[in-house]
Order: C-alpha cells, then sequence, then structure tokens
C-alpha cells in the first residue's frame, strides 16, 4: 500500500522527468536518501505488479526514471521528438554528436564556459565519457546515448545537427577554420627549422671503427 512518501516520490519523479538518483529524491523530498532508495525498490515492485498501468519505474545504475512499459512503446514514440535536457546542454550535445569525437578545449571555444558544467552533466547522465588527449580531453559519446536516443552511430551526426541553431553551426565552422590554419602553421614553421644532425654516440663510433679494421684486415 502506497504511503505518503511513496506519493511525493511520484510527484516528483513525474514533475521533473527525467532519471533521478536517489539522493535527488530525497533531497527534494525532504527524506534521508537511504529510505529514498528504499521507497525507491518498493515504488519498481508495486509498477511492475500492476498489469493496468501502462507506466513502469524504470531502474538503471543509480538513476530511476518513470517511463512507458514496453508493449506500450509503439504508441508514442512517435511523439518523443526531444529529450528531458536543458536546451542549452542539448545544443552542447548536438554539438559533440554532430563533430565526434571532440576535443575539450574546441568544445569550449564553441560553448564557452558552460560547456564545463554541461559536460559534467552529460557524464553524470553518461552520454558522454572523456579520456586524456594531451593537455585536455577528447570527448567520445556512450554507448547509452545510442541506446536512449535510438540512433546508429552513422546517423546521429546528422540527426542532432538539426538541433543546433545556425550561429552556432557557424560558430562550429569558425572554430575548424583557425584550428586548420594554427595546423598549417605549426607544419610550415616545422619546415623552416633546420635538420638536426644526430650526433654519433661513442658505442656507435667504436663499432664503426672496428667495422674498419675488420674492412682493412
Amino acid at each position: 500500500m502506497k504511503t505518503e512518501e511513496h506519493r511525493k516520490i511520484e510527484a516528483v519523479l513525474f514533475a521533473v522527468g527525467r532519471e533521478m538518483t536517489a539522493e535527488e529524491v530525497g533531497r527534494l523530498c525532504q527524506i534521508e536518501e537511504t529510505k529514498a532508495d528504499s521507497l525507491l525498490v518498493e515504488l519498481h515492485a508495486s509498477y511492475e505488479h500492476d498489469s493496468g498501468s501502462a507506466l513502469t519505474l524504470q531502474h538503471k545504475g543509480k538513476f530511476w526514471k518513470f517511463t512507458v512499459k514496453d508493449n506500450y512503446l509503439p504508441l508514442v514514440t512517435t511523439l518523443v521528438n526531444h529529450t528531458d535536457l536543458d536546451k542549452s546542454v542539448m545544443e552542447t550535445l548536438a554539438v559533440i554528436a554532430w563533430r565526434y569525437p571532440i576535443i575539450q578545449s574546441d568544445l569550449v571555444k564553441i560553448r564557452h564556459n558552460k560547456a564545463y558544467d554541461h559536460l559534467k552533466m552529460l557524464e553524470e547522465r553518461e552520454f558522454v565519457s572523456k579520456e586524456k588527449y594531451g593537455r585536455t580531453y577528447r570527448i567520445k559519446l556512450t554507448p547509452k546515448f545510442f541506446d536512449y536516443f535510438d540512433l546508429p552511430s552513422q546517423d546521429a551526426k546528422e540527426a542532432f545537427k538539426k538541433v543546433i541553431p545556425p550561429d552556432i553551426q557557424e560558430e562550429i565552422k569558425q572554430t575548424e577554420r583557425e584550428i586548420e590554419l594554427k595546423e598549417k602553421a605549426i607544419e610550415e614553421e616545422d619546415k623552416k627549422k633546420p635538420q638536426v644532425v644526430q650526433e654519433k654516440s661513442d658505442e656507435e663510433k667504436a663499432r664503426e671503427a672496428a667495422e674498419e679494421i675488420d674492412k682493412e684486415g
């Protein structure tokens, strides 16, 4: 039987409409995290056994979210053309998807300092991952991203390109032109540098001397 605390959690999950951790749910409902986690488990079991409900409480890793049961998905998939991400965060994700794998420093040039907060949020949602790349990071899309948006990797770029406003698309192109010019300048500088002849080591000199003696012998 549902208690007032169960109903509070339901209200929060419905109102927020995105994946949430037990810690987030507990904070909003003013319930301790361990208690919130137990209540979420109970709600999950309740919805699983309720054949009269089209909803289920989905649990993936540390995240909880209300969603439609599998047998009802065909009725709603055509209506779901947006995500529960904030518009600005969605635009950052769209830039990553359109230009992945993208370097973090390049993403920051395009999306400015807000990119750091967006990346943190997207990492927490497990839509992107980061790997060390010199002094910065390479941003990559995760399997969860493709599963969540139901997009094969080859279609992701074009699909997400439509989300990016024209001004941001132009900023991306400008950044790419700047990067290309810098790379060409570095290449030209490298060509101008005199070739340094590496001095032979004593060991190499001794080996060559021995070879010369063998030839003379």
